[in-house]
Protein backbone atom coordinates (compact mmCIF):
# COMPACT_ATOMS: atom_id res chain seq x y z
CA UNK A 1 0.00 0.00 0.00
CA UNK A 2 2.87 2.69 0.77
CA UNK A 3 5.78 0.71 -0.82
CA UNK A 4 7.10 -0.88 2.43
CA UNK A 5 9.14 -4.11 2.48
CA UNK A 6 10.16 -5.55 5.48
CA UNK A 7 10.75 -8.77 6.43
CA UNK A 8 10.28 -10.38 10.35
CA UNK A 9 13.34 -12.45 11.06
CA UNK A 10 11.72 -14.56 13.57
CA UNK A 11 8.01 -14.47 15.43
CA UNK A 12 6.59 -16.45 18.60
CA UNK A 13 3.17 -17.15 18.37
CA UNK A 14 3.01 -17.81 21.75
CA UNK A 15 5.05 -15.35 23.61
CA UNK A 16 4.18 -12.58 20.75
CA UNK A 17 7.56 -12.07 20.22
CA UNK A 18 8.89 -10.38 17.32
CA UNK A 19 12.82 -11.15 17.27
CA UNK A 20 15.39 -9.18 14.09
CA UNK A 21 18.34 -11.03 14.26
CA UNK A 22 21.35 -8.78 13.80
CA UNK A 23 25.16 -9.85 12.81
CA UNK A 24 26.68 -7.00 14.68
CA UNK A 25 29.37 -6.12 17.21
CA UNK A 26 27.61 -2.88 17.36
CA UNK A 27 24.57 -3.05 19.72
CA UNK A 28 23.94 0.51 21.03
CA UNK A 29 23.21 1.75 17.61
CA UNK A 30 20.28 -0.85 16.56
CA UNK A 31 18.41 -0.34 20.12
CA UNK A 32 18.84 3.53 19.28
CA UNK A 33 16.90 2.50 15.61
CA UNK A 34 13.46 2.85 14.88
CA UNK A 35 13.72 -0.18 12.63
CA UNK A 36 12.14 -3.01 14.73
CA UNK A 37 9.04 -0.72 16.02
CA UNK A 38 8.42 -0.48 11.96
CA UNK A 39 8.58 -4.08 12.09
CA UNK A 40 5.53 -4.12 14.89
CA UNK A 41 3.74 -1.28 13.15
CA UNK A 42 3.48 -3.23 10.03
CA UNK A 43 3.08 -6.54 11.72
CA UNK A 44 -0.07 -5.50 12.92
CA UNK A 45 -1.14 -3.70 10.05
CA UNK A 46 -1.32 -7.40 8.83
CA UNK A 47 -2.98 -8.88 12.12
CA UNK A 48 0.49 -10.31 13.87
CA UNK A 49 -0.34 -9.88 17.29
CA UNK A 50 2.91 -8.43 19.15
CA UNK A 51 3.45 -7.77 22.88
CA UNK A 52 7.30 -7.73 22.78
CA UNK A 53 9.89 -6.84 20.09
CA UNK A 54 13.83 -7.84 20.90
CA UNK A 55 17.21 -8.12 18.95
CA UNK A 56 18.92 -10.76 18.93
CA UNK A 57 22.46 -10.18 18.29
CA UNK A 58 25.11 -12.29 16.80
CA UNK A 59 28.46 -11.37 16.92
CA UNK A 60 30.78 -11.02 14.16
CA UNK A 61 34.54 -12.89 14.07
CA UNK A 62 37.12 -11.38 12.02
CA UNK A 63 39.04 -14.08 10.90
CA UNK A 64 40.69 -15.20 7.57
CA UNK A 65 41.69 -18.00 6.00
CA UNK A 66 45.48 -18.50 6.39
CA UNK A 67 47.40 -19.68 3.50
CA UNK A 68 48.81 -22.51 5.23
CA UNK A 69 45.33 -23.93 6.56
CA UNK A 70 43.13 -26.30 4.34
CA UNK A 71 39.14 -25.48 4.54
CA UNK A 72 38.48 -27.82 6.60
CA UNK A 73 40.96 -26.28 9.08
CA UNK A 74 39.37 -22.87 9.05
CA UNK A 75 36.04 -23.81 9.67
CA UNK A 76 36.84 -25.50 12.61
CA UNK A 77 39.22 -22.60 13.75
CA UNK A 78 36.21 -20.22 12.69
CA UNK A 79 33.53 -22.80 14.63
CA UNK A 80 36.01 -22.18 18.08
CA UNK A 81 35.97 -18.39 17.38
CA UNK A 82 32.22 -18.65 17.16
CA UNK A 83 31.79 -20.93 20.29
CA UNK A 84 33.93 -18.44 22.32
CA UNK A 85 31.37 -15.42 21.86
CA UNK A 86 28.13 -15.38 23.17
CA UNK A 87 24.60 -14.21 21.24
CA UNK A 88 22.74 -11.60 23.13
CA UNK A 89 19.10 -10.89 23.42
CA UNK A 90 18.29 -7.15 24.23
CA UNK A 91 14.48 -6.08 24.68
CA UNK A 92 13.31 -3.09 23.25
CA UNK A 93 10.81 -0.69 24.62
CA UNK A 94 7.25 -0.88 22.99
CA UNK A 95 6.99 3.27 21.07
CA UNK A 96 3.02 4.12 20.84
CA UNK A 97 3.93 5.98 17.75
CA UNK A 98 6.62 4.11 15.92
CA UNK A 99 6.54 6.64 12.62
CA UNK A 100 7.58 9.10 14.60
Amino acid sequence: EDGYVGYIDDYDKETKTLSDFKYSNSIDRYLESPQIHLYKYYGEKQGIDIDTLQYVFVPKVAIRQKKTETLEEFRERLVNELMQKESKKKRCFLSNNPKS
